[in-house]
């Protein structure tokens, strides 16, 4: 076996200490690399007010000023603070009547689907005496049913209900009926989701109405990804 051999920088002079870190071809390539992007990113900002039309106008520039050289919109101070918490109240009604039809749907469609033809992580246990029964179980004679259907958790028929039944349908039907199931499922979600969006939004909404109110308040750190969340200090009232 060969010593591998210790990997040692050359370090700085002793003359030019003062100077600091000797620099590497790898700081070299970062620094080089920070330097030519800036340079691009000025050399496009003077072509850009080279080739600037001093007669250019827009008709925003009429609703707008400068604030420290940049440009400040006026249209938010076209309303006052009781005129913006009135526009606030009523999309915040529109947001909740939306919400209000998108649960009623929500709640419809559930009570017809009962999310019975879903499969379950649930186990139906059956307790016995002895291994004698466990060797000889058989789960089609302990519920009266066909085999077929032991494996159903909603409407597993007994024998005779099976015996009753018209087995005369035609597997287009059947397929038919499926598809349309699967659909309400769809459909469910889509509502689900949907009534989750106008709760978040009504909340985002109630926030924003709150912070036009007047008086002191501090911020309530709040954790990563969810929304900023603001606390008003008590106040005598006279």
């Amino acid at each position: 076996m060969v010593p591998k051999r210790t990997y040692r920088e050359r370090a700085q002079p002793e003359a030019r200490q003062g100077l600091g870190f000797l620099e590497k071809k790898k700081d070299y390539r970062v620094r080089a690399k920070d330097f030519h992007k800036k340079e691009k990113a000025i050399g496009k900002l003077r072509a850009k007010a080279a080739f600037k039309n001093q007669d250019e106008f827009y008709h925003r520039m009429s609703n707008a000023h400068l604030e420290n050289s940049q440009h400040v919109s006026d249209q938010k101070k076209m309303f006052s603070k009781e005129e913006l918490e009135i526009m606030k109240t009523q999309d915040q009604k529109i947001v909740g009547m939306k919400y209000a039809m998108a649960s009623k749907q929500k709640d419809k469609l559930q009570a017809n689907l009962h999310l019975l033809d879903f499969p379950s992580s649930t186990k139906h246990t059956i307790f016995v005496n002895n291994i004698e029964e466990v060797k000889s179980f058989n789960a089609a004679d302990h519920f009266d049913t066909v085999p077929e259907l032991v494996g159903q958790r909603s409407n597993r028929l007994s024998k005779d209900q099976v015996k009753k039944l018209d087995l005369s349908t035609n597997p287009s039907d059947e397929r038919k009926k499926n598809g349309e199931i699967m659909r309400g499922y769809r459909k469910l979600a889509e509502k689900i989701e949907s009534s989750r969006r106008l709760k978040s939004l009504m909340q985002e909404m109630e926030r924003e109405k709150q912070s036009l109110k007047s008086g002191k308040r501090r911020k309530v750190r709040a954790g990563e990804g969810k929304p900023k969340v603001a606390k008003w200090f008590r106040e005598r009232k006279r």
